[in-house]
């Protein structure tokens, strides 16, 4: 219990912005995929008839992999105090996390910042997608002006059947190092006339991240419950950590182990926007 309180506490805000979802097992799942805006929507005719049309259908694959550890103390600390060991559970709860949302960044920021190629052969983040786009830091003011622009171009992407879709960022997801700019750019003003309101105040929600070591990117993201975009998946039935504990028969030492099973895909980047920091 003290392990999973530790796990849970040090989770990193990126979290919420990947769907969960739970796997029966570690085969290769393939998640389909509905685009709806194939579905043709016409008048009806004058005998009543209706146009046949197609919704359009494709997949994604992703499974889990299992890491984790173990460490022991010795018979005389056990004896000691509990407090040593909860002590020990709490931080093997801290280092899972670390290692999670390790994972998580690193799988966001693969192939220098293209992210993962789905199954289209195409990486998440192409200029082909048209889903990377240039934040110009010149000034608070060009920050504003370009990140809203930027979040416009988002709602108005289409599927495969030319419909908008209207994934609108809820979350811009930030290095701390580029924190202060981002909050800045977000503040409300006490604005005396219409032209000094500060018109991306409340249109998004920072959630800074230390991983993210390039101060130069950032991302818009939609909400993972309003449109697919990344996923993070755990074995059915065992969403958090597992510990297992025993005395070693060959010395007195009392051991632990913690284990995680843990996957990550990417479902439709069209709820994604990677920002390339830079002067106009």
């Amino acid at each position: 219990q003290t392990v999973r309180q530790a796990y849970e506490a040090a989770a990193s805000p990126t979290s919420q912005l990947f769907a969960s979802r739970s796997l029966s097992n570690f085969n290769v799942h393939k998640e389909v995929l509905v685009d709806w805006t194939t579905l043709g929507m016409n008048d009806i005719g004058e005998l009543g008839e209706y146009k046949a049309s197609y919704i359009s259908e494709g997949d994604e694959e992703y499974s889990l992999s299992t890491f984790g550890g173990r460490t022991g103390v010795s018979r005389q600390l056990y004896i000691n105090g509990g407090a040593a060991l909860g002590n020990l559970n709490r931080q093997l709860g801290r280092r899972l996390a670390a290692e999670v949302n390790d994972r998580r960044i690193a799988f966001l920021i693969q192939a220098t910042g293209a992210g993962p190629t789905m199954k289209d052969g195409t990486a998440v983040f192409h200029a082909s997608r048209d889903n990377v786009e240039g934040l110009d830091t010149t000034s608070i003011t060009t920050v504003i002006d370009s990140a809203l622009a930027s979040r416009a171009k988002m709602p108005k992407r289409k599927g495969a059947g030319d419909v908008m879709i209207g994934a609108t960022p809820r979350y811009w997801l930030v290095s701390t190092g580029f924190e202060p700019t981002a909050i800045r750019a977000l503040a409300s003003v006490a604005a005396n006339t219409a032209g000094e309101v500060n018109p991306l105040s409340g249109r998004l929600e920072i959630l800074a991240e230390p991983r993210l070591a390039d101060d130069d990117t950032s991302y818009l993201v939609a909400a993972p419950g309003c449109f697919d975009g990344a996923v993070e998946a755990r074995l059915a039935g065992a969403t958090g950590p597992v510990t297992e504990s025993r005395w070693n028969f060959d010395n007195d030492a009392y051991e632990v182990k913690v284990r995680l099973d843990l996957g990550f895909g990417w479902l439709d980047w069209r709820s994604w926007t990677r920002l390339d920091h830079g002067a106009a």
